[in-house]
């Protein structure tokens, strides 16, 4: 703290002492509003105290300097909700005519300020300047809206408050709809969802903006101009204690995550979830533990809030006389009281009466907006919100033929299982559902709760109707679309038992499929694909989709061609439901492909690489490419020779371009490198030639180099040829690049291959330390048991080896290695990596390429691994 003045230094060492104090006495039970005034009067002292200095540093003490400017507090600073890391906003507010001796004072004052230590954001500014920026700017008029005097000349606040008021007077609407816009911008960025495992407590949906949101609306949309924040007028007052409950609960939350949490970014990440159920000695419910309770309180919540926001939103937006007008000229009524206007399907007052007696209505009402692509008029939507139906005026039996109809129309499908989620009537159909309700999936791979990532995987299948790829495709040829959205429904409602969640989810369906009335066929298909709605995920992304066997074992399995369109789309709609990195052009690649390779099983309808005839073809094809090359003997010989699995996961024209590498290679030590980056998948070839005689364990030594440059690999073929040499083929992904990487990359990530082959077995390669908090909490939180599975059954060639463990620097590595260790030689490998989770499936093999069958030896392998993942848990 050399050359800082003294009183800058003093007031650093009192904000020190002050949060010094704070976490050592905080509890989470201590009185919110109490722990804000602590802090809101720390800042005080320490921003006054500066400016004193500043103030008297330009001008002595002899110059009241207070009667030309003002010193103002904004945003949650001004309305003293301030937590321990919270920023502060200040507005040193001057008359035109002063603007140029302030800036001096101005900057000796904020830079003095900021080096305190505080997170300070400023601006130096006249009434006239601030009202012109924000009539522009939604940011800068809902900063001034709530603004709170420090220091300094109250007429001029006043100004700038009387200033405001007149804009928001001749531009109300404008004004109105850009801070709508400006905040459903700030929530599809942090969400635009309540429902996220890991919410953003300041600005997802339903969290503190959107408390601040209901007042800056009812500033925006009273009556007559205002100077100051009226009462929360916009919405009704029966909400206001509740949304007075919800303040606190979130700035509790928030200064427990600034107190607690290495992180400043306000997100109640999974670690703070469980240290905030422990320490406020959150008590356990029936089949939920603390945490679970905990968040389902808080998604209770900020949907009582968003539920709030969307009455004001409502009210904020009204139509006028004008626009009432137009709809009434240019929409028409439908049977049933409802009218079909340009703001959406509403109803009438005839209609309304129906809705609040009758869940049939609802249903009826829903369907209209599905069938005539509509969205529901705000004002309808809440009065259905506001006065709903009693469960117990819901008889299911009569109406599970509206709901299954409903269910088989994909438009705005969403938009009514939503809403009927919201009204507790899509429960009375899904039982099940109720319990789903804000259920967090306590792991790294999924973003959302149970119940919204159901509703999204709906969401996901049903916009395929539009889309013109394959996918999009096999869904509008599916004729029971209503199986297919209710198993996507249900598919992960069995989530949170101490069962599997298939296994309960199986049950699950059988007693929705019989409270619906399906029948006997129906109840099958959608048992089937609840259960087994992970069966096409894994095998694309575990298993060799280019072995006949692999994929004949899964056509068994779907048996129908019926089927297998179905959980083609549910495969997909739930990987992209998961979150923005789960799904993958890759991904929806192996899909594709296992859906193609299978349906030439089940419907006979096309060729592929798992066809007898496929190897004769490739073969063929390969020497019409070398029949014009000046080595063309050599080359026929050595395509006669090339293994069968090598020949199903190659192109032909990739076949002659790796014969080359291998010719290349034999003046080239220890190895021969090319790539190939496929644009369709965001991935790159790695191909690799080399000798057996070269280094031993050359499949692990590969694997070290390419993961300790960073890349992800995604699957793996190693090819032992007749002569001792081995082609390796790895498709990777390079984080690093969002594109092709440049040729310096590829050029690094050829020296480390060469490097590993060419080094001592005993040396082993680095791995690159990610340094930031969410690797951290990955490795912290993460619940994944270690499992080795073993299976003798799916291949007649190798023995399948499966690990489950936690992702790890540097855990691929150790697998590979152990492998090796344990005399196996790997033929094939699928490496999948979800976020904390790792699934490595490989295809080994003794020394002398059979198959591993013995029970002693697979009880050796399957403990060794765990040993070694053991090992590698604890060392990391």
């Amino acid at each position: 703290m050399s050359g800082l003045p003294t009183y800058v230094v003093e007031a650093k060492r009192r904000l020190t002492r002050h949060a010094s104090a704070l976490v050592e006495g905080y509890s989470p039970a201590v009185p919110i509003d109490h722990v804000m005034r602590s802090l809101v009067e720390i800042r005080d002292g320490v921003v006054l105290e500066i400016l004193r200095h500043a103030v008297e540093s330009r001008y002595g003490t002899t110059v009241d300097w207070s009667r030309d400017c003002a010193l103002v507090a904004l945003g949650g600073y001004a309305l003293e909700e301030v937590c321990p890391r919270s920023d502060i906003d200040l507005l040193l507010l001057v008359r035109d005519s002063e603007r140029p001796a302030a800036e001096e004072l101005a900057g000796r004052f904020f830079r003095d300020l900021y080096d305190t230590g505080l997170s300070v954001g400023h601006a130096l500014r006249s009434p006239r300047e601030c009202c012109r920026l924000a009539a522009e700017d939604a940011e800068i008029l809902t900063s001034l809206i709530e603004p709170r005097l420090l220091w300094g000349n109250r007429e001029l606040l006043d100004d700038l408050l009387s200033r405001l008021a007149v804009v928001v007077r001749k531009q109300r609407g404008r004004l109105v709809r850009a801070v709508l816009e400006a905040r459903h911008e700030e929530r599809v960025k942090y969400g635009d969802t309540v429902y996220l495992l890991e919410p953003n407590v300041k600005r997802s949906p339903g969290g503190l903006r959107d408390i601040r949101l209901l007042h800056w609306l009812s500033y925006l949309t009273a009556s007559k101009p205002q100077t100051r924040v009226p009462a929360l007028e916009i919405v009704p007052a029966e909400l206001h204690p509740l949304l007075t409950d919800a303040r606190a609960k979130l700035l509790r939350i928030r200064t427990f995550l600034h107190v607690r949490s290495p992180n400043t970014n306000d997100v109640l990440t999974r670690a703070m979830q469980l240290r905030l159920a422990e320490e406020l000695a959150v008590q356990a419910r029936p089949g939920l533990i603390p945490v679970e309770c905990l968040m389902q309180d808080y998604f209770q919540t900020t949907e009582d809030v968003l539920r709030a926001v969307r009455v004001a939103e409502t009210a904020a937006s009204s139509v006028s006389r004008v626009g009432r007008l137009v709809d009434r000229l240019t929409g028409h009524r439908l049977p049933g009281g409802f009218f079909a206007g340009i703001r959406g399907l509403s109803a009438t007052s005839s209609g309304r009466k129906r809705l609040e007696q009758s869940p049939a209505a609802i249903l009826e009402f829903l369907e209209l907006a599905q069938l005539y692509d509509l969205p529901i008029e705000p004002e309808t939507r809440l009065f259905l919100l506001k006065n709903g139906i009693q469960p117990a005026a819901c008889d299911v039996e009569s109406l599970r033929k509206q709901f299954l109809s409903l269910l088989q129309i994909p438009t705005r499908l969403g938009q009514s299982l939503r809403l009927m989620h919201e009204l507790r009537l899509l429960e009375q159909f899904v039982p099940h559902f109720a319990r789903a309700r804000g259920l967090i999936q306590f792991n790294q791979y999924h973003k959302y709760t149970v119940d919204e990532h159901c509703l999204l995987a709906v969401e996901q299948a049903a916009r395929l109707v539009h889309e013109d790829g394959l996918l999009g495709r096999v869904y509008r040829a599916v004729e029971e679309k209503h199986i297919l959205h209710l198993a996507l429904l249900l598919h992960d409602l069995g989530k949170g038992t101490p069962c599997d969640h298939c296994e309960t989810g199986k049950s699950i369906a059988q007693t929705v499929a019989a409270r619906l009335g399906l029948g006997r066929g129906e109840t099958e298909r959608l048992t089937f694909l609840v259960h087994r709605h992970q069966l096409m995920n894994h095998v694309s992304q575990r298993r060799d989709i280019t072995n006949p066997q692999e994929i004949l074992g899964f056509a068994l399995q779907v048996g129908t061609p019926e089927l297998l369109q179905m959980l083609y789309v549910l495969s997909a709609a739930d990987l992209q439901a998961v979150g923005p990195d789960a799904w993958s052009q890759w991904k929806g690649k192996l899909l594709e492909t296992l859906y193609r390779a299978t349906q030439g099983y089940l419907a006979d309808e096309e060729d592929d690489r798992t066809r007898e005839h496929y190897l004769p073809t490739v073969k063929n094809a390969v020497m019409r490419l070398a029949s014009s090359h000046p080595q063309r003997r050599r080359l026929e010989k050595q395509i006669a020779a090339l293994p069968a699995s090598y020949l199903r996961t190659t192109d032909p024209p990739d076949i002659i371009a790796d014969l080359e590498l291998l010719r290349s290679q034999e003046t080239l030590a220890p190895c021969a490198v090319r790539f190939q980056y496929d644009e369709t998948c965001d991935t790159l070839h790695v191909v690799v030639a080399t000798r057996e005689s070269v280094a031993a364990g050359i499949f692990h030594r590969l694997v070290g180099a390419l993961t300790g440059r960073g890349l992800e690999i995604l699957s793996a073929h190693i090819h032992t040829l007749a002569d001792g040499r081995i082609l390796d083929r790895f498709r990777v992904r390079d984080p690093d690049f969002v594109d092709r990487p440049p040729q310096e990359r590829l050029h690094e990530i050829e020296q480390a291959v060469k490097r590993s082959l060419g080094r001592s077995g005993k040396a082993e390669p680095r791995f690159r330390r990610v340094w930031n908090s969410l690797a951290m909490q990955k490795h912290d939180m993460s619940t994944q048991k270690d499992r080795v599975e073993i299976d003798t059954h799916s291949c007649d060639t190798a023995t399948i080896v499966e690990v489950f463990t936690a992702d790890r620097r540097g855990v691929l590595y150790t697998i590979a290695k152990a492998v090796f260790d344990l005399d196996l030689e790997v033929t094939r490998a699928k490496i999948g990596t979800y976020l904390d989770q790792v699934v490595d499936v490989f295809y080994v093999t003794d020394k002398q390429g059979r198959k591993i069958v013995d029970p002693a030896r697979l009880l050796h392998i399957r403990e060794s691994i765990l040993a070694t993942l053991k090992t590698h848990r604890d060392r990391d």
